[in-house]
């Protein structure tokens, strides 16, 4: 079985978010088209998405306006951990 460093990483951060956050509170979404934002917290006072990549540089903005149109009101926050900030923590708030 392989795993790579970004399945590993999405599991580590389920892993933080389930200890804060009731693990049933925290959702996925996906089109059918593939698009995904991989943790999506709904019920919280302040609602947010969290799309995690292992190094920085994989993140293209653009993938995820679709998310955007149709959840306004859902903030979406980028997580990675190459190169690791001294906000990696509050990133996750």
């Amino acid at each position: 079985m392989r795993t790579d460093k970004g399945e590993l990483w999405e599991n580590s951060v389920f892993r933080i978010l389930a200890e804060k956050y009731d693990a049933d509170a925290i959702h996925y979404w996906r089109t059918s088209a593939g698009n995904e934002i991989d943790f999506v917290l709904p019920g919280l006072n302040k609602p947010k998405a969290i799309e995690v990549k292992y190094d920085k540089i994989k993140f293209n903005p653009l993938k995820y306006k679709l998310f955007k149109e149709v959840y306004p009101d859902i903030p979406l926050e980028y997580l990675w951990m190459y190169p690791f900030g001294e906000d990696f923590f509050r990133r996750l708030e």
